[in-house]
């Protein structure tokens, strides 16, 4: 598809006629048919029925004619009768015109209006004067709400000789346009072979208004959730491609564990999302995933732009780091195949003697690209609290989401939509579209640490179960696979080298702090671990390694026998946190050892404030096949038998240690009086 492909219809009021448009000429030489036509003109609602539309609205015009507005108020609902007459009139174009893009054009620069113009239904809000390049841009516009296989029909019907090609792409636009079933595949969610269930002997007006009664509420309210959410970028933003050199030295860290995205600043840290999908689609098994460089790099802007960058811990610097995480993985276990000069060797040729089948004979490549999407998007949207926090204060998206994962369900919703909208679940129809869609979700929600004693537990059982070539059984097995894997890499900073994780740890207390901060100004209960008076920093890392992370990375280890390094670190790190209370403990003997109370509450409390509000503007739907939550939102209970060699000290030192191992080595669960340990949500 192209713009002359396409026709734009400006829509006019009907009050006015014979209006100048300066632009006609701009757009004429653009599109392949401009026409101007008023809102009563019934010619334009038949030309909705062509997919190649674009609607377009100067909404100056009736800037300049504030003394006709009740003309045009008195034809709304009673709902919007209050609104501003431009919005009036764009809401009720819009909600004719529904499955198609209607953009708007304006000299107003005020953001709420510009805002409440997207909220109205529209698909872009221009600034004028317009311009050749933005105007050459509005097709796509159209191409993202049609989906790629549309635009490709199109292209099909257009370039094709063939009469049996053509005849048959005749047949579906009519089709299509006699039922009025919507082509905006994105928004709704729906591919070609979704439309099996409707029921043949129905008339074609009986189908149509029943499948709007089903679908256009659900549409509605999706793009309120994501203007919310996941609200679209003002301008078109750009990116600058890297050069051979640059992209070989991000892949050769990408593909070292010591990875940290600290190094990297935020368009360095797209560019190595970029890198991970490109080296990851360079599988033989993804060459039918033909996404454009485009198209991913708008997709990972979008996402990046949907994480809150002043959360302390949960931003799209956390994302990545999963998202690498991941790739590591699926490089370790043979699944993907490393790239870059720094990749470790290949381990497909050692992993024969392992008592249970390779992971790559149950995971593939599609998987393998379902799941790092997971990553990605893991925790988009997050506001920088926790489920308890948002279930304690009653805020609508925990209503909406019944208490149950709440944070989990909105990043996988806020995922799909971005996926949907860029058109990267194109490819996969029938079972391989719902094993895509099943991966995505079920990775996301098993993130919620709430359930990680029952995914242990379904690890541990795996791990011992005798291996089989049940090919029923595999996609199970693929998707235990794929949680245990994000579960891992989400709190992979413990297993990381020991300068990297304390860095992440420290970001992680002071979100905890910043929400202790919130709920003591709201009157709320503060549990210990959110209190910055009463956070250790070190005990926080010691608790949650020795009651919450080794189990879960054992469990795992025992499942896949490639990831066995991670234990090992985490054991040395561990040993790290001890000789760092230690040593904290022998420096303020009657000082509070590392309580946060110093560091500054006026900003990161009005942070975790803008970051609520995102939580309270808006409700969000119920939940896809939520697992149902057991218990409160804390880890009900912890052991713990594993033991370690201790650390050669000084003879000064001696005392202190053995009393302090003494105490963390030998109790199975953590001490009733000390401070709660942190614990991811």
């Amino acid at each position: 598809m192209d713009p002359s492909q396409c026709t734009l219809v400006i829509l006019s009021p009907s009050q006015y006629s014979n209006l100048g448009y300066p632009y006609i000429d701009t757009l004429q030489a653009v599109f392949d048919h401009v026409v101007i036509a008023n809102d009563n003109d019934n010619a334009i609602y038949q030309q909705k029925y062509h997919h190649n539309t674009l609607f377009f609205m100067d909404l100056d015009i009736l800037q300049d004619h504030e003394d006709d507005q009740n003309s045009i108020s008195s034809s709304s609902s009673s709902s919007t009768s209050t609104m501003d007459y431009r919005l009036t009139w764009l809401k009720k174009m819009t909600q004719h015109f529904i499955h198609h893009p209607v953009i708007v054009c304006s000299s107003e620069t005020n953001s709420t209006f510009m805002l409440d113009c997207f909220h109205a239904g529209a698909a872009d809000y221009l600034l004028k004067p317009l311009y050749l390049p933005v105007i050459q841009t509005l097709f796509l516009k159209l191409h993202r709400r049609q989906g790629p296989e549309s635009s490709t029909s199109a292209s099909t019907t257009t370039s094709s000789s063939s009469t049996n090609s053509t005849t048959t792409s005749a047949s579906t636009t009519t089709t299509a346009a006699t039922l009025e079933m919507p082509t905006d595949v994105n928004a709704t969610g729906l591919h070609d072979d979704d439309y099996y269930f409707l029921p043949t002997t129905m008339q074609p007006e009986e189908i149509n208004h029943r499948f709007k009664e089903i679908v256009t509420k659900d549409i509605q309210l999706t793009k309120a959730m994501m203007d919310i959410y996941a609200p679209p970028l003002p301008f078109p933003t750009k990116y600058i491609p890297l050069s051979s050199r640059q992209a070989d030295e991000l892949k050769a860290k990408l593909t070292q564990w010591d990875f940290s995205p600290f190094e990297f600043n935020r368009d360095e840290l797209i560019h190595c999302v970029y890198l991970i999908f490109e080296m990851a689609l360079s599988e033989p098994d993804l060459s039918h995933l033909t996404v454009t460089q485009d198209q991913l790099y708008d997709f990972i802007i979008d996402l990046a732009n949907a994480y809150h960058e002043d959360n302390p811990y949960h931003n799209f610097a956390h994302a990545v780091d999963v998202l690498q995480c991941i790739y590591y993985f699926l490089c370790q276990l043979g699944v993907l195949t490393p790239q870059g000069s720094g990749r470790r060797r290949s381990i497909t040729a050692t992993s024969t003697t392992h008592k249970h089948t390779l992971p790559q004979h149950v995971m593939k490549p599609k998987h393998a690209f379902a799941l790092l999407l997971s990553a990605i998007g893991h925790d988009a949207a997050h506001p920088g609290v926790n489920n308890m926090f948002l279930i304690n204060s009653r805020t609508p998206l925990a209503v909406m989401y019944n208490d149950r994962s709440v944070l989990e369900s909105l990043h996988s919703m806020t995922l799909f939509q971005l996926i949907k909208k860029h058109g990267l679940d194109q490819w996969w129809t029938g079972d391989d579209y719902q094993c895509f869609r099943h991966i995505i979700i079920s990775s996301i929600l098993a993130t919620d640490m709430a359930l990680n004693n029952d995914y242990v537990t379904k690890f541990k059982q795996m791990a011992v179960t005798d291996p089989n070539d049940d090919t029923e059984k595999q996609p199970m097995d693929c998707l235990m696979i794929c949680t245990a894997l994000i579960k891992c890499a989400d709190v992979s900073n413990v297993t990381r080298p020991f300068r990297r994780g304390k860095e992440w740890a420290e970001l992680l207390v002071e979100e905890f702090a910043s929400q202790g901060d919130l709920e003591r100004e709201l009157g709320m209960p503060v549990l210990p671990s959110n209190d910055r008076t009463k956070i250790i920093l070190e005990e926080c890392q010691i608790g949650f390694i020795r009651f919450v992370a080794l189990d879960l990375f054992t469990s795992v280890a025992a499942l896949l026998p490639e990831l066995d390094f991670t234990v090992k670190h985490m054991q040395q790190n561990l040993q790290q946190w001890e000789l760092e209370k230690i040593s904290q403990l022998e420096k303020n003997q009657h000082q509070q050892p590392l309580g946060l109370d110093a560091l500054p509450t006026a900003i990161t409390t009005a942070g975790t404030k803008r970051r609520l509000s995102y939580c309270l503007e808006a409700s969000t739907p119920p939940s896809l096949n939520t697992p149902p939550l057991r218990g409160d939102n804390t880890t009900a209970t912890f052991t713990s038998h594993h033991h370690y060699l201790s650390t050669s000290s000084s003879p000064a030192k001696k005392t202190v240690e053995q009393q302090h191992r003494q105490q963390t080595l030998s109790s199975p669960s953590p001490p009733a009086s000390s401070s709660s340990f942190c614990i991811l949500q």
